[in-house]
């Protein structure tokens, strides 16, 4: 089942907010000059609940020309749109905006609402319904239901709402979500919050996150551990592809954060300021070769220039088939990208939207816009035709677990998810899954779990440390045997060693190995000391039916902080669980 997030798209005023408070009950208009100025500036999120457990999330996205860079970071993460026209304007300038950067960006579902419906007469009602036909001939919302509302009439909001929830449930009933995908998030906003630290909130655009789990946040490139997920207000242990997302994470401040930032469970993701794309131009739209433009991806939006291979003019008319076209986008600067991401082109000086894009690949160099040979292959990658049967056999797989095992010699295999997103994206999750499975029945590899991770190596493959690797590891687990039932802190105990990244390395792998437990905030503890302290604490509460934090301190001779993080861990394994100031056996 797939999460469905809606979102509004229309002209100034023409009622989207109005919409979304009578189907919510909540006004999305939050920032003081919104209110002032009467209309949306940044994006505002709302949930429509669909059943007493299922919550849609609602963007509603700004609708003034001068705020289209938030419409675009909103609409990125929706796939269920509400075109909102009002009767007595009618089709209007980012009306038409709205529509075409929701269909370049392959939103597939939506409905039509005019708005307004008292104020005008049937000639004028029957004009605006010929200029919604010709906008939308030929899209995804060409068949999609339309109806009219008014605030006059609050019977008309709700046969909306339950459409909405009908035709949203039956859209998440056909769909399938992809948490075999790697994590990631764009943020469009972050705060601070007393005694919880950095929260960061966006739409998750693929994947899967767990509390505990680490991400890294780019441009950073910094490792962060997920403290806490809300859902719209809700605690939730997970969040998945498609959901309104805010994570607590440790170890950055507010003030590193950016928008457009992105957090991933990729902690190599490719980078690049020339990208390989497939460009989609709107009709009645000019574009030249070299054109300074803007791109939008996700919550990001970088300054740039298009080349369009063998082109150096592209203008198609209302008459004409759109065609879509190879080019190279060269950007001021680089930008953390995955295959057949899309995104929006618009004219730096017209400010106007000039197509969309599909991302194909992260270039190195620049490529000669004469060049058939390059424009030929990224049209091929783009319509599959790269997809040759014998290129996805036993050999191939092997030889990039190979290559993998070879160069990552301390790691327990390559994430099955990345595994995909690096050499077979172009395979449904089903398909994918049927070749693993192929290959496991010849025994050819192997899928091991550890940290709740899948990691895919070859069947013989075993780790192997070197005599300098083995003494590093011994140091590491003297220091930990030490401290006995008191956590160490990772990056603490990597002052000790001349080579940090050594260090990391063995210490990663200590903990992959299951060697080391992760407690939280950096902090772990040998697995023989946590395991010794599950049996005291189990044991002592078989005797006398709770334990306090107090006793638990006095059982296993530490501090409070030491106390409260194994007594967090214990609860999490669901070996305790906690009852007021005390804990129970779960």
């Amino acid at each position: 089942m797939k999460n469905i997030i809606i979102g509004t798209a229309g002209h100034i005023d023409h009622g989207k907010t109005t919409l979304i408070k009578y189907l919510t009950g909540k006004d999305t208009d939050t920032l003081p000059e919104e209110k002032k100025r009467g209309i949306t500036i940044d994006l505002g999120f709302s949930f429509l609940d669909i059943s007493e457990n299922k919550k849609v999330g609602i963007i509603d996205v700004p609708g003034h020309e001068k705020f289209i860079k938030n419409m675009v970071a909103g609409i990125s993460g929706i796939n269920y749109i509400i075109l909102v026209v009002a009767l007595d304007d009618g089709v209007m300038p980012q009306t038409k905006e709205h529509f075409n950067i929701g269909k370049l960006l392959g939103i597939k579902h939506g409905v039509i609402v005019l708005t307004k419906k008292d104020l005008v007469d049937e000639e004028q009602n029957k004009k605006v319904r010929e200029e919604l036909k010709k906008l939308v001939k030929n899209s995804f919302l060409e068949d999609a239901k339309i109806f009219e509302t008014s605030q006059k009439d609050k019977t008309s909001y709700e046969e909306l709402k339950n459409f909405i929830i009908k035709d949203v449930e039956n859209i998440q009933e056909k769909s399938e979500k992809n948490v075999d995908d790697e994590f990631k998030m764009y943020i469009d906003r972050f705060f601070s919050v007393n005694g919880f630290g950095t929260v960061v909130t966006g739409t998750v655009v693929q994947g899967e996150i767990k509390v505990d789990d680490f991400v890294n946040i780019y441009p950073l490139d910094k490792k962060v551990r997920v403290k806490g997920i809300e859902n719209h207000g809700v605690k939730v242990s997970c969040i998945q592809e498609g959901q309104r997302c805010a994570l607590n994470v440790s170890g950055i401040e507010k003030n590193e954060v950016k928008r457009g930032s992105v957090v991933s469970s990729n902690f190599e993701l490719k980078h690049s300021h020339i990208i390989d794309v497939v460009f989609e131009p709107l009709k009645n739209i000019q574009i030249k070769n070299n054109q300074k433009i803007k791109v939008h991806i996700g919550t990001k939006e970088v300054n740039g220039k298009i080349r369009i291979f063998m082109n150096d003019l592209i203008f198609i008319k209302d008459e004409d088939e759109i065609k879509k076209y190879p080019a190279q986008i060269y950007l001021e600067e680089d930008m953390y990208l995955s295959y057949k991401e899309m995104g929006i082109v618009r004219d730096i000086s017209k400010m106007e939207t000039l197509g969309g894009i599909t991302i194909l690949n992260l270039s190195l160099e620049k490529i000669k816009k004469n060049n058939f040979e390059y424009a030929q292959k990224i049209m091929d990658i783009y319509n599959g035709y790269e997809k040759i049967e014998t290129k996805y056999t036993t050999a191939y797989l092997k030889d990039i677990l190979k290559d993998f095992h070879e160069k990552n010699h301390l790691k327990k295999g390559i994430l099955k998810a990345e595994l995909k997103n690096r050499y077979f994206n172009d395979l449904s999750n089903k398909d994918f899954k049927l070749f693993l499975n192929d290959n496991l029945e010849k025994d050819e590899i192997k899928i091991e779990v550890a940290l709740e991770k899948e990691y895919v190596s070859l069947k013989e493959y075993k780790i192997k440390l070197t005599k300098d690797e083995k003494e590093i590891k011994e140091k590491i687990f003297k220091i930990y045997k030490e401290s006995r039932f008191i956590p160490r802190k990772e990056s603490i105990i990597e002052k000790d060693f001349s080579n940090i990244k050594n260090f990391r390395d063995i210490h990663e792998y200590l903990a992959v190995e299951g060697m080391i437990i992760f407690l939280e905030d950096d902090f772990y503890i040998l697995r023989g000391f946590l395991k010794e302290a599950e049996k005291l604490v189990s044991e002592y509460i078989s005797k006398n039916e709770k334990i306090t934090l107090y006793e638990i301190r006095e059982l296993l001779g530490i501090n409070r902080n030491s106390a409260i993080m194994i007594s967090e861990k214990l609860d999490r394994l669901k070996i305790t669980k906690r009852k007021e100031d005390y804990r129970v056996l779960y």
